[in-house]
């Protein structure tokens, strides 16, 4: 079937298949580093092909990770999804992307990075983990 084709094929469908079982329908999520919405029957939130640069820029705009928590609890959001390798750590010394990546990558600063990871540390809890995948509900 289609179903099992995807299931099969692509990494997304683990934690696609995760979401549509363990939140409900109201669910809103925010997708880091992937950009494949069909797929999900919840409201999402994410940067399309090409626009790493002005989610990076709105990520990096809050002060701290309480100021964009408050903004993503205002804006609904349930759960945050980040794809392992659709999400990069701009670094010095780090090798440009390449053409592809610019396409479907979302590259932070080093600051955004961690304000990010220090908000999914004390504003919302891993829910599940695959080699691909990241998945927090925000509390």
């Amino acid at each position: 079937t289609p179903a099992q084709y995807i299931s099969g094929r692509f990494e997304f469908a683990r934690p696609y298949e995760w979401l549509h079982a363990a939140t409900p329908p109201t669910a809103r999520l925010l997708l880091l580093g992937e950009s494949r919405t069909f797929y999900l029957e919840r409201q999402v939130i994410a940067g399309g092909n090409f626009d790493g640069p002005r989610l990076a820029g709105w990520l990096g705009s809050f002060p701290s990770g309480a100021a964009l928590h408050a903004e993503l609890r205002a804006l609904g959001i349930t759960h945050v999804l980040i794809r392992g390798k659709g999400y990069r750590v701009l670094s010095p010394g780090a090798r440009p992307l390449t053409l592809i990546e610019k396409e479907q990558v979302l590259e932070v600063p080093m600051r955004t990075d961690a304000m990010l990871k220090e908000m999914l540390r004390t504003e919302a809890a891993l829910r599940y983990q695959d080699p691909a995948y990241l998945a927090f509900e925000l509390r």
